[in-house]
């Protein structure tokens, strides 16, 4: 799924009020980040044994204090899975980086298997015809829908905190203006971060005044409009 393209169809009109491309990169982090606690990315790396070691590096993205070792399968058989008992392995935090540690030295020319979690990441791609793209591979093919929803329930966040930091700015019936376009943008964050919820199996999210919106530092990358009305 191209989540920059969809996203845009589902915003429509209100695209006018981000900007292209961070808004949408932003957006779809704070996503992925969110859904990677509910799902996180499971991954497999792969370990060749040579005879005389028995302490491993983790790979480049386990990551310190989420990423977990769900199982080690050793030796690797191509019928029969061999795990390895939890007490024959551990990670340790040297003084630099964590470090897997074994009791035992895995034989020469022997595969060693180690399956963990991190987070899902996306990429960013630019057509010739400079079209953007925003890709999340990892995301599981029947959780792709409900990360876009949350997705673009952060877009509608920021476009929320836009509208409430505009109307300090301004008096009487502008003020009413402004309150008027944080509430219906919250009811549209809130809508699709339900849409979310719903499918991850989770309860709605209660929805804060409009009064109440605070302002997000995450969202300053907010363009300035010349005619906020339109």
């Amino acid at each position: 799924m191209d989540f920059l393209t969809e996203a845009k169809k589902l915003l429509k009109e209100n695209v006018q009020f981000l900007t292209e491309p961070d808004d949408y990169k932003l957006a779809l982090s704070v996503a992925l980040d969110r859904y990677s606690k509910d799902k996180p990315y499971v991954k497999v790396q792969s370990y060749d044994g040579d005879g005389s070691t028995s302490v491993f590096d983790l790979p480049s993205d386990f990551l310190d204090l989420f990423s977990v070792i769900l199982k080690i399968v050793y030796p690797v058989d191509d019928e029969i899975e061999y795990l390895l008992d939890p007490e024959d392995w551990t990670i340790r935090r040297t003084p630099t980086v964590l470090k897997l540690y074994l009791s035992f030295t895995p034989a020469s020319a022997e595969q060693m298997w180690v399956e963990y979690t991190t987070k899902h990441e996306y990429t960013y791609t630019v057509d010739l015809d400079d079209t953007k793209h925003l890709y999340a591979n990892s995301v599981y093919s029947g959780d792709e829908t409900a990360v876009l929803h949350l997705m673009v329930a952060e877009l509608y966040g920021m476009i929320a905190s836009h509208f409430a930091q505009t109307k300090d700015d301004n008096l009487g019936t502008e003020v009413i203006q402004m309150e008027s376009k944080v509430e219906k943008y919250l009811k549209l964050q809130e809508k699709y971060e339900n849409l979310y919820l719903s499918h991850m199996g989770k309860k709605d999210k209660p929805r804060k005044a409009a009064s109440g919106v605070r302002s997000f530092d995450r969202y300053d990358t907010f363009r300035e409009l010349t005619d906020l009305d339109k």
